[in-house]
């Protein structure tokens, strides 16, 4: 019998064991968890303006696509692409031997129907020819002068000149090739003069304005500041239901390497019509399941460990840089929770960092 209650004795203290362990390991003094590393946001003052941005495109006040006035063969181009020139610098020329020779043969007709116009007004002086004689020779003159004109007017015709100072742009056409009257062989821009044609939605084309100031950003002039001013507003929609606005770059000679085709965006500042609000980064914004919005508050922001609130917010507009407009639940200089706001609790500390 003792054998029998000494196992059961051994087999309970097998039983207890992992127990007494736990309750060995529970008197010890468990670390608390590290505070949670956040990015913080000073509330700015309340937003008087809302910046609104629209993509466009560099181009030239005065550009041209360039063509000869007849057709013909390309026999020289003297133009490089990319290079400045003065106005009525030859840039292209084409084969004048055929105008060569109808200028030359017009001017034989010129001169002999001057010859025969003298020889009427002798005769007709004389009495011996009519009158109806010498106002045929007059005639056939100034039909061969007039012939004459013309085919110097095509000799002139056979140079493309720069219609004014600019840049060449492009040459599409190439040495011998034939092209018709009008077909584009060099492309041209004005030196002075640059524009940036953008499109805007209807609901802000009421608010602008000819005149209005405007920043523009071009990529590939990163670090430029460039300012322009809408010089024209489309009263009609394009078919994509925008409105195309021209803005003129104020003073173009400043911007290195400015030039048509660049992208950009041009940054347009309206009116915040009602309520003002504070912008804020979207990211320390967040949504309730019922719909509601909120923020986290830091509680002691001077120090470098805070604790967080839970802030209820009521928001507005989306405004420029990817921020939000908070109509009410803060106030000027608090500071907030803008980035890692993700599985913050009320009361839960957390170690700040400045954006």
């Amino acid at each position: 019998m003792f054998a029998s209650l000494k196992n059961k004795f051994f087999g309970l203290l097998i039983l207890l064991f992992p127990a007494l362990l736990i309750s060995c390991d529970s008197d010890e003094t468990v670390a608390p968890p590290k505070p949670r590393p956040v990015i913080t946001f000073v509330v700015p003052e309340k937003s008087q303006e809302n910046n609104r941005r629209f993509s466009g495109e560099t181009q030239a006040a005065r550009s041209v696509d360039l063509g000869f006035e007849l057709a013909g063969r390309i026999e020289a181009i003297f133009a490089e692409e990319g290079k400045p020139y003065p106005k009525g610098t030859p840039l292209a020329q084409l084969d004048r031997s055929n105008v060569d020779a109808e200028r030359d043969n017009a001017q034989a007709q010129d001169d002999q129907a001057i010859q025969q116009l003298r020889r009427a007004q002798e005769l007709h002086e004389s009495g011996n020819a009519s009158q109806a004689d010498f106002d045929t020779a007059i005639a056939s003159q100034k039909a061969t002068e007039a012939r004459l004109a013309s085919a110097e007017l095509a000799v002139g015709y056979t140079t493309l000149k720069m219609p004014y100072d600019g840049i060449v742009t492009d040459i599409p056409a190439d040495v011998n090739q034939v092209v018709a009257a009008g077909n584009p062989v060099i492309a041209i821009q004005g030196k002075l003069g640059m524009n940036f044609e953008t499109s805007v939605p209807t609901s802000v084309i009421s608010h602008i304005k000819e005149k209005q100031k405007v920043t523009l950003t071009l990529s590939d002039l990163a670090g430029q500041k460039i300012t322009g001013t809408v010089i024209k507003i489309s009263p009609v929609a394009s078919s994509n239901t925008t409105y195309p606005i021209t803005i003129a770059i104020d003073d173009p000679s400043s911007t290195t390497n400015l030039r048509s085709g660049l992208d950009g965006e041009a940054s347009f500042d309206f009116p915040i019509e009602g309520q003002q609000g504070f912008a804020l980064p979207g990211t320390a914004i967040l949504a309730s399941p019922d719909g509601s919005n909120y923020v986290w508050l830091v509680d002691q922001p001077e120090g470098n460990t805070s604790t967080v609130s839970r802030v209820p917010v009521t928001i507005g507009n989306l405004t420029g840089g990817g921020k939000l407009e908070v109509l009410t639940g803060l106030a000027t200089g608090q500071v907030i929770v803008s980035k890692g706001v993700q599985s913050l609790t009320p009361g839960m500390e957390v170690t700040l960092l400045k954006d």
